[in-house]
């Protein structure tokens, strides 16, 4: 086994997890992300998208420009997901959809914290607003409360 090492003969075998067929081309893909934009780059055909417009369509989007959009929304959700593993998820889309965090001082980080639980709209969150002496800066703390009531399944009667 030394020997092996020695001479670096010994590789990581990683399987895909995807197998696309499309025509006559025939390819392995690793993940969500590869297989996400492998889709983007198949041909879109007359394929649009239109964003209403007070009761009437929009103007389209697609060809080229829909296939941008598209692109940067899946990078954008990517660093969402890899994001939400340190930042809760909830506060993360919130943030994207507008709330701005203002922590100069007390009373911003306040109103940030009170915009930040509003946008979030679940009962099972609070945000704390709070100075932290060690970075001499304001920050916001998520606490989500987690009852047993809301992690069990509904109990059915038992008749005795």
């Amino acid at each position: 086994m030394t020997t092996l090492v020695e001479r670096g003969h010994i590789y990581i075998a990683q399987p895909p997890l995807y197998k696309v067929k499309h025509g006559k081309d025939e390819r392995y893909i690793k993940d969500d992300h590869e297989l996400s934009l492998y889709l983007l780059r198949l041909p879109r055909g007359r394929a649009a998208v239109r964003r209403p417009r007070r009761g009437r369509g929009g103007r389209p989007i697609g060809g080229d420009a829909l296939a941008e959009l598209a692109r940067q929304y899946l990078l954008a959700d990517a660093v969402v997901q890899r994001l939400a593993h340190v930042i809760d998820r909830a506060a993360l889309e919130a943030i994207i959809g507008g709330v701005e965090l203002r922590l100069a001082d007390a009373a911003s980080a306040e109103a940030s914290a009170v915009e930040l639980a509003q946008a979030m709209g679940n009962h099972e969150v609070e945000v704390f607003a709070q100075y932290d002496a060690k970075i001499d800066k304001h920050r916001l703390l998520i606490h989500r409360r987690i009852t047993a009531t809301s992690r069990r399944a509904p109990s059915t009667p038992t008749s005795r």
